[in-house]
């Protein structure tokens, strides 16, 4: 049954009606990943077991579950315009001043999250480092194509010599 209900939102018992979510089911819920769903399928089912509910109940909080995480709002990189505005519009300031088209040349993320750290204790001595994440977000978001080859690598891109 729950392999099915995972994969379909639905489950049907042999000899009798098909059974499933009902209307209650937000449409979107199957863009979520099957094992997202199972997951929230599980914590719903939980949920209901500690309130002394049954399958009724559960099955109501699985789809407020799935609902809430379908609304949400991606996480896949920063935003300019979050808590970290400083720490993103300094690291553009880095990609725009020390980082160079070079044809025919590639570098590795790590070299240049190296010389990003360096230049940072330079530019801003007092604050912590961000994280690769946000140099990351901003490098894709920038004009240089990357390509995984073992490691993470930026094409046509090279650091330039005065920023150093």
């Amino acid at each position: 049954m729950l392999p099915t209900l995972r994969k379909t939102g639905h489950y049907a018992v042999s000899g009798r009606e098909p059974g499933g979510f009902g209307t209650d089911m937000p449409k979107d819920v199957m863009r979520l990943k099957p094992a997202l769903r199972e997951w929230l399928l599980s914590d719903a089912l939980q949920a209901a077991r500690l309130e002394g509910e049954g399958y009724d109940t559960a099955m109501r909080y699985y789809a407020e579950f799935c609902s809430l995480v379908a609304d949400a709002p991606s996480s896949g990189g920063f935003s300019p315009d979050g808590p970290m505005q400083f720490e993103w519009e300094a690291t553009q300031r880095y990609v725009e001043n020390c980082l160079a088209p070079c044809p025919g040349a590639r570098l590795h993320f790590s070299e240049i999250r190296e010389h990003f750290g360096r230049w940072w204790k330079r530019h801003h001595p007092r604050r912590v480092c961000p994280s690769c994440r946000i140099l990351g977000s901003v490098l894709g978001r920038s004009a240089y194509e990357r390509y995984k080859l073992g490691r993470m690598v930026y094409r046509d891109c090279c650091i330039l010599p005065e920023g150093a």
